[in-house]
């Protein structure tokens, strides 16, 4: 009976795991990231996260998108800016959520929701490359 109770509490608890979308575009390659990717949608808790939270991240050269991300990221590294910034010729915006699959809009610069950083966009690709 106690294996019961334990096999249900453990399926309850991954049930209530953040999901979020995750897939990267990187110059050419995997441009579905931006556009078709309901399906990439997974549970945060695959990751050793404390305090998860869902990001979209855009980075631009020269107007066109170098590296365009979905992913699950910690959340103390989502709050420590806010909109987009430009450093070195590349215009760099990140967002956060805290809902299931909140991460489905794109961010082209002009508008961002939520709170934003560049070490976000760092940290993506440390886990994306």
């Amino acid at each position: 009976m106690k294996l019961v109770l334990l096999f249900v509490l453990g399926m309850v608890c991954h049930s209530l795991a953040l999901k979020c979308y995750t897939c990267t575009t990187l110059l050419d390659l995997n441009p579905d990231c931006q556009t078709d990717f309901a399906d990439t949608g997974i549970s945060c808790d695959i990751y050793d996260f404390d305090n998860p939270t869902c990001t979209v991240s855009n980075t631009m050269s020269d107007g066109k998108v170098t590296l365009f991300s979905r992913a699950c990221l910690e959340r103390s590294m989502c709050v420590i800016g806010e909109g987009c910034s430009y450093t070195q010729g590349l215009k760099i915006c990140n967002s956060c959520c805290d809902t299931d699959l909140c991460n489905s809009g794109n961010i082209n610069g002009n508008s961002i929701g939520q709170s934003t950083t560049i070490i976000g966009t760092l940290v993506l690709m440390y886990f994306i490359l």
